[in-house]
């Protein structure tokens, strides 16, 4: 799997793990080679965002790395489970492995704001201020 952000892409490999690559953005201060890719885990998805990106091990495990400064796009809740992960500008989504939809960092314009759907999400897609997904 490949996911291309603004100026960085990140891949899985057929070893599952992950390598990302490109540069730094003329506002942000770290570049993906220079922040630290998760290591020690099987990767089953990864998006790369804006100036971050994250990942979904095998085991549902979610990291996330980069930059995303004040907005904490890049930092998600903890002690959940994940299937599926999306990244946008300031914001990402993920599915966790009960079905739920969960959103964290910038709200701008409602991109993190989760509608009450009935039945469990199967996938979710972010992109600049907004968020898409799929319902079983």
């Amino acid at each position: 799997q490949v996911s291309a952000g603004v100026t960085h892409t990140c891949a899985i490999t057929a070893e599952r793990t992950l390598e990302c690559w490109g540069g730094r953005h003329r506002w942000t201060p770290v570049s993906h080679h220079e922040a630290q890719v998760p290591a020690g885990e099987l990767w089953d998805r990864v998006s790369a965002g804006h100036a971050f990106s994250c990942a979904v091990s095998l085991s549902h495990r979610l990291a996330c790395w980069g930059y995303d400064g004040e907005m904490g796009g890049d930092r998600p809740p903890h002690g959940l489970l994940w299937t599926d992960v999306s990244v946008g500008e300031a914001h990402a989504c993920g599915v966790t492995t009960d079905g739920a939809v969960v959103c964290w960092g910038e709200d701008g314009d409602g991109a993190s704001t989760v509608p009450d759907e009935p039945g469990g999400w199967l996938q979710v897609a972010t992109h600049h201020r907004h968020t898409c997904g799929v319902t079983s």
